[in-house]
């Protein structure tokens, strides 16, 4: 037996205890009506690339303003940090590094990623607020 052979159905009945057909269209007379196919394995569907998720996902205008939003936090925690900030080169590392790997993966397809990495961007965004503190508490205010 092939293991790669076609299966055909035709002619589908699932009875209830009624015995009456639960299932909708079983011939397949209406074509794929009421049936709907699903795969185990989604590696042939998915996007590796982040910015192409995002044009796909959101648009253009999803595209610009995620990369906005991740070079200006970018920019904001990177400065911070060469003033001094070592929370900000935490925060601007761990940027910096989602956008790298991102570059090469789609990391916002689970959910628990994509609010790490929104946490981390607004972070980024919100460094410029930490950092005189830690100036001061080091003596070089």
């Amino acid at each position: 037996m092939n293991p790669l052979a076609p299966v055909e159905l035709d002619d589908l009945r699932i009875d209830s205890a009624a015995g009456e057909s639960i299932l909708t269209n079983g011939d397949f007379s209406k074509e794929f009506d009421h049936w709907f196919f699903s795969v185990d394995n989604d590696l042939p569907w998915h996007i590796w690339s982040l910015p192409i998720q995002v044009l796909f996902d959101q648009g253009w205008l999803g595209v610009i303003a995620f990369g906005l939003f991740l070079s200006v936090g970018l920019w904001r925690a990177g400065r911070q940090a060469l003033r001094g900030s070592g929370q900000a080169g935490v925060i601007f590392a761990s940027g910096v590094g989602f956008a790298v790997i991102g570059t090469l993966d789609s990391l916002i397809d689970s959910p628990r990623l994509l609010l790490l990495c929104l946490l981390v961007l607004w972070l980024s965004w919100n460094s410029g607020k930490v950092a005189p503190a830690d100036a001061r508490a080091l003596g070089r205010s």
